[in-house]
Order: structure tokens, then sequence, then C-alpha cells
């Protein structure tokens, strides 16, 4: 190295002395950032394998998620790539840290160059792609990648761009989101998808399921689509579905059209959740009954952009729950019963056990008679667990009278209706809730004035031979555990 001693400009012009100490500089800062690089490679961490780096980095982001898109911080591919030069090799030469092409925020659009450098570091990996509203060359730069896409979530007003998107071949594409793609007619696409697992399609015009479904599929979404379907069309569509796990159908249907008779009902063994949200009723309980679904959750609601639900909508509703339950479509015995009632909405989910046969529904601005018709359709004399924050008196005696009810969880106003409801009265000729052992009580105060005595119920109740096992207090104040010691044998406070 050129000591300061030996270095001499004298006799030199000042351009030629600048130049001779800028040299003298830039080899002096070479040698000291290779004296850095050579101390940072004693550190332990510079002693981890390349390859196990590389999965490090590329493990900060869930890559291999289906719903991928906005549930990731792609920014951390960029942070790893500025602690130090090592990192930023080894970040650079790792293909898979750079396959997610999206925006870190819904409406941010990707720029072509962003799109073309991330198409250049992950090389021929299968790529996780997300656009919303791209231009038009960062589609088209998509649409030239389309066999290496392995998801694609798009929302685009771009045509006909998007349907020449959809054309093309994609053998590794498993996840298809289209979401606010304002295709002006129903388009059949005729790209191949063999792999093809999670179908997506919301707000946007319905596309032939022929061209998009395949045996592999296990999650299918329809939401809201500008051109409606026939409910027949996915009928015919089913029986080829024997994988499918999710099926989600949201204002979807015409409802000019009556479901087809069939030979008998569709087997999908594997569905474990079914939820149905369409102005028709009848034409949501007709398209229930086509199927045998004995792992599935059935949710059955109102569309929540439907303002106004007349008497006929009630009647349709009623109507439709009757036939069901009536014709045993809806497995019985019934043993579990949970009851939701906020303004204006009455939801309900009924279950023949804590796992199998569930259903939900939500039915739209019931009136009081409304309620009392939901309890006379369905057959609730095997209820074993009651869970509820509402429910009129007259029901609740009709309740009180079943043999096999074990649990009964009761939240704010429902709480003081079970209380008074559930005192024993030596004189009447029946006990209420005679098998009752487990009670969950939520969201009151124990002291409120003129509200009947929780403590005097339960020992009341324990004298005559119907105590309880356990009381579980939720969210509730004023609770002294040693009033209740005596008539309780488990007691549990939860805030």
């Amino acid at each position: 190295m050129t000591s300061l001693a030996s270095l001499s400009i004298h006799g030199l012009t000042p351009d030629a002395a600048y130049r001779k100490l800028d040299e003298e500089i830039a080899q002096l800062q070479s040698r000291l950032c290779s004296l850095r690089t050579l101390r940072n490679t004693l550190s332990p961490i510079c002693k981890i394998p390349t390859e196990l780096l590389s999965k490090i980095f590329t493990h900060t982001q869930e890559y291999n998620s289906p719903t991928f898109y906005g549930k990731v911080d792609l920014h951390a591919r960029w942070i790893v790539s500025w602690v130090c030069r090592h990192w930023r090799d080894i970040a650079l030469t790792s293909p898979s840290l750079w396959t997610i092409i999206c925006s870190q925020r819904t409406k941010t659009r990707i720029s072509l160059d962003l799109f073309q450098e991330l198409l250049i570091r992950s090389r021929n990996m299968p790529l996780f792609v997300g656009l919303h509203n791209p231009p038009l060359d960062t589609l088209k730069m998509c649409l030239s990648h389309m066999p290496r896409i392995q998801h694609l979530r798009l929302a685009s007003t771009l045509l006909p761009e998007v349907a020449d998107l959809l054309d093309q071949p994609a053998p590794l594409l498993t996840s298809l989101e289209l979401r606010i793609v304002a295709l002006r007619s129903a388009t059949n696409f005729q790209g191949v998808y063999p792999r093809l697992k999670r179908l997506i399609i919301e707000t946007t015009p319905f596309v032939a399921l022929s061209a998009l479904i395949t045996p592999v599929l296990t999650t299918l979404r329809i939401i809201n689509p500008v051109l409606q379907m026939g409910v027949n069309d996915l009928i015919g569509q089913l029986p080829s579905l024997q994988r499918l796990t999710e099926l989600v159908l949201g204002q979807c249907f015409r409802d000019d059209e009556d479901v087809a008779s069939l030979p008998r009902r569709i087997r999908l063994p594997n569905l474990q959740d079914l939820a149905l949200s369409e102005v028709s009723y009848n034409l949501m309980f007709d398209f229930i009954t086509c199927l045998d679904v004995p792992q599935a959750d059935v949710s059955v609601s109102w569309p929540e952009d439907v303002e106004e639900v007349t008497d006929t909508d009630r009647d349709d509703f009623w109507t439709g729950l009757n036939l069901l339950v009536r014709e045993a479509e809806i497995p019985l015995p019934i043993r579990h019963l949970k009851l939701r009632r906020k303004e204006p909405d009455f939801t309900a989910d009924i279950s023949s056990s804590p796992s199998q046969h569930r259903y939900s529904f939500q039915i739209p601005n019931p009136h009081l008679a409304s309620t009392f018709l939901f309890y006379s359709t369905i057959p609730l004399e095997n209820l074993e667990t009651l869970d509820t924050n509402n429910l009129p008196v007259g029901i609740l005696r009709d309740l009180a009278a079943l043999t096999k009810l074990k649990s009964v969880t009761v939240k704010e106003e429902a709480a003081w209706t079970f209380i008074e409801m559930f005192s024993f009265k030596p004189d009447a000729n029946e006990t209420p809730f005679p098998a009752v052992k487990e009670l969950t009580v939520q969201g009151i105060h124990l002291t409120e004035d003129d509200r009947p005595s929780l403590e005097d119920t339960l020992e009341v109740r324990k004298e005559a031979g119907y105590g309880l096992d356990k009381l579980v207090f939720r969210r509730c104040e004023d609770v002294e555990v040693d009033n209740f010691k005596n008539f309780v044998n488990v007691i549990e406070v939860v805030e």
C-alpha cells in the first residue's frame, strides 16, 4: 500500500493531482471494503449455507398460500437484499423470492418495468400474480407468461384483453379469481386449466363453467355476477365435482327458473361449506334438496344489498324452510340450536351434531309471529344445547318442557327471561328444564333492581333435586362466586 510519505504530487498540474489522489482513495476504499467483507465472514450468520439462507429469505412471504393476495409482506424480499452484498447476491440468485407479482395495496398498480424485472429474477419458477386494473402493457406482458402462472387474481376493465388472457393455456394454474371485471357479455373461455382447484368469480358476467371446471376443483365461489346463470346449469356440473369442499353462491341464479327434478340427489361427499344468498328463498331450498352433503355446514342468508323485504318474501322463506324440514332434508334429530336476534334480522343455526349437518338461516325482518312459526316448523324434541340472546316468553315455555336439553347459553335480555323461567315452583305440576346441568350467562348485571335472583333460583332447584353441575359467567358484572358455591359444583368467570 502506498504511504502518504511516498505519495508525491509535486510538479503535477491540479487536474493530474486530483486524478492521482482519487485513484489512491478508490484503492483504499476497495481495500477497506474487502477487509470488512472478510471480517463479516467471521460472523455466525455468515456461516449458514447459502441454500439455507435462500430458503429463509423465501419464507418471509407466504408464497404457497392460494389466498396470497394482500396477505404477504412483499417488502421483506427487498429488505433482505439491502442488508449486505452477500445477502443481496443470495437474494438475486433465489428465483422463488421473486415469484409473487402483485401490489401490496389493493388499488396500487404494478408498473411494466417492475413486472419485467420480477419476471427476470423469478426465472422459470411458477408465478403468483395479482393485478388490480393493470395498464394494458402490463396485462399483455402477463398474457405472454400465462403458462407459468400458478395463482391469478385479476380485477380489470380492459376488453377484450381479459378474455384473451384467459383463453391462453395455463397448465400450472391452480387458483383463479376474477373480480369486478366489466365484461359486457358472457364469455366462453377456451383456456385449458387441468389443475384448477380454486375458482372465484365475483361481480363478473358469468363464464361458462364447462371451460373452467375440472375434476380436481375444491373451491367454487360465484358472487353477484353481472349476468346470472341458470340453476340447472350448475346442477348439471356438480356430479363431476366430487372433490369440492367449499361452494359459495350469492345472487347468481335467475329467479325465473325452476329446479329440474332429478332421479336422485347429487352426492358431494367432501363438501364442508355450502353458503347460499339469494333473493328467492324457494330457489335456494330447492337447490339444497338436490344435494346429499353429509359433511357440510349449510348457510342460507338474505343478500346484504336488498333493502326491503316484503311479506311475500317472508312467506317464501317459511314455505321453503317448512318443506325442507318436513321432507327430512335436514338430518334429524336436531340436537343443537343457536339463535341470534338483532333487529331487523333473526339468525338461527341448527345442527344434528357438533361437527356435521349444520344449517344456518338468516331470516330477514321477522315479525314476532314469524319467530313462533320458526319453532313450530323445526322439530326440537331431541334438543340438547340451546344458545340464544333473545327469546319470547311463550317460546321459552315450550322449550322448558324438553327433557333432553342439558346445556343452555343465554345472553343479555334472554338471560333474565331464562332465569325467571328456570325458577322451580313447588306447586307447579312440571319442572322447567328438568335435564339442564350446564348454564352459561353472558352480558348482564347480576344485581340489577327488579330482576329475579339467580342465587335463589339455583338454591330452590338444588333443594328439589335439579341442581347444576357447571355455571359459567361471561362478561357479567357484580359476580360474587361465593354466593353460588353451595348450589353448583363448578363455577367459571370469564371476562
